[in-house]
């Protein structure tokens, strides 16, 4: 059976799932290459076929699993004609052929995984961690201390995930590093030749729509992109508990996300916290979301200026508002502002792709030329919803005259 599913079904730059056994397996790369479908059919031969296995099933959030992870494995087992073979329950499956265990498992709920053992004692075999971006190291590392004891096969954990930045810890600490026991696959599109011509399509019209993401989704590279615009940022874990000055800046959306930011000035440099970062906030609702973060009458917060309803509702609910300036060329000028100043980002360090702001700095980017080259006459078009929150705050903020950086 396995024999006949890599010559048949897995795609020949997969067949590495069935070659490699390094206990690390790193499946990265651009949308539609087959990374997840391709680990789902590997597993549902493997797990079908080969035994003792127990096996975690992992995404950062548990909920996401049932909809992704297992009706991706359901499925090839159907198509392979082995779902007879596995009884479901829940987030849970068992092959009655030989004993094998899987267990869906969210990350955030960590006691969850600590009580996993097979149905033989042991603990678990292996782990697939799909979306493996958005789980941290130390999640990682959790996996990792439940895959132990004598097993007649390797573990293994396979990792599939879209490189959406170069801040990610797989990154630097798995692709960029691999050891003796780490495997990494990088695959795009074009490797894929089930892909139908539609999703070709439309891959390829993100280098005009969206450069930023096509350098990811396309071309299966790292989110450390040509032209990034802010690429002096740092990371810290903690805010100054003195700053010299505190402000707030707040991007308004609905549809797209609202952000508000807090910046806090501090020996030169400016501590940016991201405060909220939702869709579908209602005046009634950021009233409230305001309230709970503590923010004062005041406190100072300098929102775009182009929704002046939404502001004048802000003063109405007691709070102090002062809209940004905005006009011809202000994006530019307060971009080369913003990258004159010293930032740090107050995030989780174990987990800096997972802060709006930090996501958003990776995929910012000067729009190209016709040419191809890389302009400065405007940023392309990607999520730049908290960086435009913490602009209008410097801007607004220096420009007024009563303070200084020096």
């Amino acid at each position: 059976m396995a024999n006949t599913v890599v010559n048949d079904l897995i795609l020949p730059k997969f067949w590495p799932l069935v070659t490699q056994h390094e206990r690390n397996m790193v499946f990265y790369g651009g949308a539609g290459s087959g990374k997840s479908f391709n680990v789902a059919q590997w597993l549902a031969v493997k797990l079908s076929t080969e035994s003792p296995h127990c096996f975690l099933f992992v995404r950062k959030v548990k909920d996401k699993i049932r909809h992704s992870m297992l009706a991706q494995f359901i499925g090839n087992l159907k198509a392979l004609g082995l779902w007879r073979f596995w009884r479901q329950r829940d987030l849970e499956l068992t092959c009655l052929s030989n004993g094998n265990t899987i267990y869906g498992v969210g990350m955030d709920d960590h006691e969850k995984l600590k009580s996993i053992t097979a149905q033989d004692g042991g603990s678990p075999t292996g782990a697939w961690v799909e979306e493996a971006n958005q789980i941290t190291r130390n999640d990682s590392d959790q996996i990792h201390l439940r895959l132990r004891g004598e097993r007649p096969h390797p573990h293994q954990c396979y990792y599939s995930l879209n490189p959406v930045s170069a801040a990610s810890w797989i990154k630097n600490d798995l692709c960029d590093r691999p050891g003796v026991d780490t495997y990494v696959n990088k695959s795009t599109y074009r490797d894929n030749p089930r892909i139908g011509d539609a999703a070709i399509k439309f891959i390829e019209g993100l280098r005009k729509t969206n450069p930023g993401m096509s350098k990811v989704y396309a071309d299966g590279d790292w989110g450390s992109l040509e032209g990034q615009i802010y690429t002096t940022f740092t990371t810290c874990a903690a805010r100054p508990e003195h700053p010299e000055r505190t402000i707030f800046g707040l991007d308004f959306g609905f549809g797209a996300p609202l952000a508000l930011v807090r910046g806090e000035f501090y020996m030169g440099t400016w501590y940016w916290s991201s405060l909220i970062y939702e869709t579908d906030l209602t005046d009634d609702l950021l009233k409230a979301r305001l309230s709970q973060l503590g923010i004062s009458p005041n406190d100072r917060i300098i929102p775009d200026s182009e929704d002046p309803m939404r502001i004048q509702t802000l003063r109405n609910n007691g709070y102090y508002v002062s809209p940004a300036a905005k006009g011809p060329g202000s994006v530019n000028a307060g971009i080369a502002t913003m990258s004159g100043q010293k930032h740090c980002i107050v995030c989780d360090l174990s987990d800096v792709t997972e802060n709006p702001i930090m996501k958003e700095v990776s995929g910012y980017v000067w729009d190209k030329k016709e040419n191809g080259d890389i302009g400065k006459e405007r940023p392309a078009d990607s999520p730049n919803h908290a960086l435009d929150a913490m602009r209008y705050a410097i801007v607004d903020t220096i420009s007024e005259g009563s303070f200084s950086l020096f």
